[in-house]
């Protein structure tokens, strides 16, 4: 079966990146150019709500336990809460701290990644201020995800390491990888336990299995950015530069699938529909992908 693809034109210079699904069954996107937050159905009925502050949305936007969408303002040193009817509400991050990406905890705490600070922030949600984490000096801190055991996970984009730290902000462990110049950048904990994450400059998706080995994993197009799981086990993930959806399987099979030229996919998601949803940063669209059964034509391995 030939994936399908299709493409949800957005009002130009937009220039979304991350994206999720929300508690009402949409998808929902950050318009970092735009300074906008974006609502698609499934069915490609689109809305945008300005956001309060100028600034710049950033890659981070995720559902959390309020039956909010919590998001990302870097340039505005902000994070934002928007209802599922396009109510927003900004809260202060540390100044100067450029907040990337944001994760939920399961004592409903949000964490975020303060990539010119080198720390972790956290907040209520209620919006008030939790102590921060401090990170190796110089990490750049950019995606974070929050495993089911309670830790934080983080990626050191600069200094080439995952970080995690432990339940209740406890001790930070580090994680370095093997291949020079990295540049981890986004970061999912599986339903497995294992964590997967994106490694921009080293074209390669990397695994931290639960029992601390990390592995990494060559890709064939170029610059993996975005990386989410679907059910089955599988890892999804967008590679801006090479302009290509990646699936790599639980076993460690990677197929890529072509998109157009200069489209430059960014943040990525399974939806509720059961496709996979991404942001295409230059194009100025939200793309949908029918997940492919194995043996659908693609680049390189398609079975597990």
């Amino acid at each position: 079966m030939q994936a399908s693809i299709q493409e949800f034109q957005l009002p130009a210079g937009r220039k979304p990146t991350g994206i999720a699904v929300g508690p009402d069954h949409n998808l929902w996107f950050t318009e970092e150019s735009g300074q906008r937050i974006g609502r698609l159905t499934p069915q490609g009925a689109l809305t945008e709500f300005p956001t309060p502050i100028t600034g710049a949305p950033g890659v981070g936007i995720i559902a959390a336990a309020d039956g909010n969408l919590w998001f990302t303002d870097r340039n505005a040193d902000q994070i934002g809460r928007i209802t599922v009817g396009g109510q927003i509400s900004e809260f202060p991050a540390p100044s100067g701290s450029t907040p990337l990406d944001l994760a939920v905890a399961a004592d409903r705490t949000i964490w975020f990644s303060e990539s010119n600070r080198d720390r972790l922030g956290h907040l209520t949600l209620a919006g008030a201020t939790l102590p921060e984490v401090e990170l190796s000096a110089g990490s750049g801190p950019a995606g974070i995800t929050v495993a089911a055991d309670g830790t934080v996970w983080v990626a050191g984009s600069t200094t080439n390491e995952i970080d995690r730290i432990g339940p209740n902000a406890g001790s930070v462990k580090r994680f370095a990888l093997k291949t020079e110049n990295a540049h981890p950048f986004r970061i999912v904990a599986a339903p497995s336990g294992d964590i997967w994450f994106t490694e921009f400059f080293g074209n390669r998706i990397g695994r931290i299995s639960a029992s601390g080995q990390v592995t990494e994993f060559a890709v064939r197009v170029a610059g993996p950015v975005g990386i989410t799981t679907d059910p089955a086990g599988s890892v999804w993930f967008t590679e801006e530069t090479g302009d290509a959806i990646g699936r790599m399987s639980p076993s460690g099979g990677v197929t890529e699938y072509r998109l157009p030229p200069r489209t430059g996919p960014e943040g990525i998601t399974v939806g509720p529909d059961d496709a996979v949803w991404f942001s295409e940063f230059t194009a100025d669209r939200i793309g949908r992908m029918t997940i492919p059964s194995c043996g659908a034509p693609g680049i390189g391995s398609t079975c597990p």
